[in-house]
Formats: structure tokens, C-alpha cells, sequence
């Protein structure tokens, strides 16, 4: 269960002082890679693993640009077709990484950004430090929930092992705090790729 992992994880990082990371390797990598090549056209890949479609997402992703952005829903392979129904035209999702966990590891990591509400596979971001993310936790999340306990992360604080691309959103519900939140971040990576010039950016 996603409380034993976190139980799990704490005591890693309470015995080693650092964050245990999830980094794919070669063919996954290629594969996601080639996979953003072919179906976002130019365009910077933003997965979105989401525990529920909520009203404030449907919302956010019908304001997205898709001629800037290509959304990828990412979640188990039994919900895609359920959740796609749902989706606003332009949405896609990549079935083999929503049956395969080091592909769907390889597309995170591969992809512009990362957005997640309620939904486990925020970890595939959050332990990888190549990962770009915004996981967002609602206004009634509380530092006495286990995954909070676990990971030693109180309300309103920053994942003690973040990076500068990687963020912990408290207490946004709406679609236009969602919305400031992406743009917040999209400047701070646009900042970032401007200042390698080139090496390693941001797809």
C-alpha cells in the first residue's frame, strides 16, 4: 500500500540521509522518447495523473494551449478508456505506460511537466530528480494523514528533497489556482533553459 511505501521510504532515507530515486534506463527511455516524438508533434508534454477527473481539471485542461501543449493522461491501464470518455478533445494517453511502471517512468521523466492530484504515481516524479512536477494536495490534506506522517513532510511545506523544477501545491482546488501554478512553474523551467543554453533542457 502506498502507506508501506512510504513507511518504507522514510526509513531509507532516515538510514542513508538521502532521497532513494526511480530512474529509468535505456529502452525505456527510447521508447518514451520516441513515443513524445510521434504523437506531441513539437509540442511539450504534460502528463496529468489524476485520482479523479475533477471539475477544476476538466476545466484546466480545456484552457490549455494545445498548440504549445500536448496533455498526456497517465493512470492504470483499466481507467484510461473510462477517463478518456470524459476528457476534452486534444487529450491523449499512452497506453504501454499506463501498463508498463519503467515506461510510465521514462515518459515522466522525458516530459516537460508533470501534474498530479490523488494519485500514486506522483511518485514517479517526485523520486526521480531529472523529473519536472507540480503534485498538488488539497485545502482538507492535514500533516496527521499517513503519507504526510511517513514522508516527514508537515502542511504547506516543500518535499524535503525537491528540486528547484519540483514543487508541492497546498491547498489549490480551482482551476484558475491551478492554472497560476502551472504558469509559476512553466517560468521558472523557461528560466532554467535559457540559463543551460542548451545542455540538457527541458523537451
Amino acid at each position: 500500500s502506498a502507506r508501506h511505501q512510504g513507511a518504507d521510504l522514510a526509513a531509507a532515507i532516515a538510514q542513508t540521509g538521502k532521497m532513494p530515486t526511480f530512474v529509468p534506463q535505456g529502452q525505456a527511455e527510447g521508447y518514451a522518447r520516441q513515443w513524445i516524438s510521434e504523437y506531441a508533434a513539437g509540442r511539450k508534454v504534460v502528463t496529468l495523473a489524476l485520482g479523479r477527473l475533477e471539475t477544476c481539471w476538466l476545466e484546466f485542461l480545456a484552457a490549455l494551449d494545445r498548440s504549445v501543449y500536448c496533455p498526456v493522461l497517465l493512470c492504470e491501464l483499466g481507467q484510461v478508456l473510462s477517463n478518456m470518455a470524459l476528457l476534452p478533445a486534444g487529450v491523449t494517453s499512452c497506453p504501454v505506460a499506463s501498463a508498463n511502471l519503467e515506461i510510465a517512468a521514462a515518459l515522466v521523466q522525458e516530459s516537460y511537466l508533470n501534474l498530479s492530484a490523488g494519485s500514486e504515481l506522483a511518485a514517479l516524479s517526485a523520486y526521480n530528480v531529472l523529473a519536472r512536477s507540480l503534485i498538488f494536495q488539497p485545502r482538507n490534506s492535514t500533516a496527521d494523514d499517513p503519507d504526510f506522517v511517513d514522508f516527514g513532510v508537515a502542511r504547506g511545506s516543500p518535499h524535503p528533497f525537491a528540486t528547484r523544477f519540483q514543487r508541492m501545491v497546498w491547498g489549490v482546488e480551482t482551476s484558475s489556482e491551478i492554472l497560476q501554478a502551472f504558469d509559476d512553474m512553466v517560468a521558472v523551467i523557461e528560466e532554467g533553459t535559457v540559463r543551460v543554453a542548451g545542455q540538457s533542457a527541458p523537451i
